[in-house]
């Protein structure tokens, strides 16, 4: 074999010293210039671990609160809902009491109209008696002065009764 590397120009010597440079370049390399680098990429890869960790947990947390306020939203609106019901309902009862104040006020001014029109037909019909009483005294009073014969006895009830009944119809007026 030495002679086949010596036909061929190589030296065993060199060879052996460049594999022995060429490891000692290895371990230099290894230890000044991969050792760093794997070091950088560890960390890296930690970093980006940590900030991959710290994206999901404020996806998470992101989550947690659009659920929390999706469901506050919702209360929120339920409680709109239930206060404009609510409110409807106090609407409707203070418009039912305005018509059944408005309806107690009409009874009452009709009672009171009714009372005023059955004292009027009271004083009428009363004032009606007096005068068909001094009517009467005075058909009295000239039957009295006077001697009828039948048929102007007749004539004068008949033009009191007319004058009774006139005053009756004028009063209801």
């Amino acid at each position: 074999m030495e002679r086949l590397l010596h036909q061929l120009g190589i030296e065993p010597s060199v060879i052996v010293v460049n594999i022995i440079g060429f490891l000692m370049l290895l371990l230099l390399l290894r230890k000044y210039f991969f050792g760093p680098i794997r070091q950088f990429l560890a960390q890296r890869q930690q970093r980006m671990s940590e900030e991959w960790n710290n994206t999901q947990q404020a996806r998470q947390q992101a989550e947690t609160k659009l659920a929390e306020l999706d469901q506050r939203s919702e209360e929120i609106i339920d409680e709109a809902r239930q206060a404009a019901q609510q409110a409807k309902a106090e609407v409707q009862t203070e418009a039912q009491r305005i018509v059944d104040e408005a309806h107690q006020q009409a009874r009452e001014r009709q009672r009171r109209a009714e009372e005023a029109v059955f004292r009027q037909t009271q004083e009428a019909l009363a004032e009606a008696r007096d005068q068909l009483a001094g009517l009467s005294a005075e058909v009295a009073e000239q039957v009295l002065r006077r001697t009828l014969d039948e048929q102007s006895h007749r004539a004068l009830i008949d033009a009191a009764i007319a004058d009774v009944e006139q005053l009756a119809q004028d009063q209801q007026e």
